[in-house]
């Protein structure tokens, strides 16, 4: 018999073996945004990128 290889097993999706903490623990708050308000993670996204760009414009000492 023989087995498939892994490379047939990864999908897409799958985690690398090192992660990055920071972006870990940006898609678990995304996550859970998306959960809290019932958005689509794409919207989360954009309010992220709309957030960012506030403060770009307006300076850090810009807060809702």
């Amino acid at each position: 018999m023989i087995w498939p290889s892994k490379k047939c097993l990864v999908g897409p999706r799958m985690l690398p073996d090192v992660v990055n903490p920071r972006i870990l623990e940006l898609e678990v708050a995304k996550g859970i945004l998306a959960e809290l308000f019932d958005f689509r993670t794409h919207e989360v996204d954009e309010m992220i990128r709309q957030r960012m760009e506030e403060r770009m414009l307006y300076g850090e000492e810009f807060n809702l």
